[in-house]
């Protein structure tokens, strides 16, 4: 990612507008999904100058957004179900989000490296809470989490509840408990 701030907005741009007509990525909060995304990549770089955590995050994120743009409705439907069909919960909610945790519980699956999978789970669950803090519907992303831990099918990683932990700490301390959480993204 580029240090210049124009260049990197260009570069938000770039992929907001490519992005932007698949409906992958939701567009109600002020602060930007993608922007996100961007800022957490660009931070992910400055943090490992090795860059073995970027090496890992991309080909997820690239593996994520195929999948999606392979099957977009099967993950809309996804989506849906877990906001109760609540067309205001629903714009709130990045359905490639959906995408990102299916694809991250095949890693899971798969995956024998157990840094990588370190590196990509960590990376997702703080994509995931900056999420929840600029608005996104994190009561979905919490059911969706939830029925991947109550599958009991998978190895997590042993991190995983600490960051899982972590997440719901950033929800309630936004919204105090999920009734008032529920109630503050009613007025959003």
């Amino acid at each position: 990612m580029s240090k210049n701030p124009s260049a990197k907005r260009a570069i938000e741009r770039v992929v907001e507008g490519a992005l932007q007509r698949t409906n992958a990525f939701q567009t109600f909060t002020a602060i930007s999904t993608i922007s996100q995304l961007c800022e957490l990549l660009e931070s992910l770089n400055e943090r490992d100058q090795s860059s073995k955590s970027l090496d890992c995050v991309v080909p997820f994120l690239e593996e994520s957004l195929a999948r999606f743009a392979r099957q977009p409705y099967g993950y809309f439907d996804k989506a849906a179900a877990l906001v109760n069909y609540d067309s205001a919960r629903l714009d709130k909610l990045s359905c490639i989000l959906i995408t990102m945790m299916h694809q991250w519980r095949y890693m899971v699956e798969k995956e024998r490296n157990s840094q990588r999978l370190s590196r990509i789970s960590q990376w997702l669950l703080e994509f995931l809470a900056r999420l929840a803090i600029i608005g996104e519907e994190s009561t979905a992303i919490e059911l969706e989490l939830d029925d991947i831990l109550q599958s009991g099918s998978i190895a997590l990683p042993s991190d995983f509840s600490t960051m899982l932990k972590d997440l719901r700490q950033w929800s309630l301390l936004l919204y105090g408990s999920s009734s008032l959480r529920d109630e503050t993204l009613q007025m959003l």
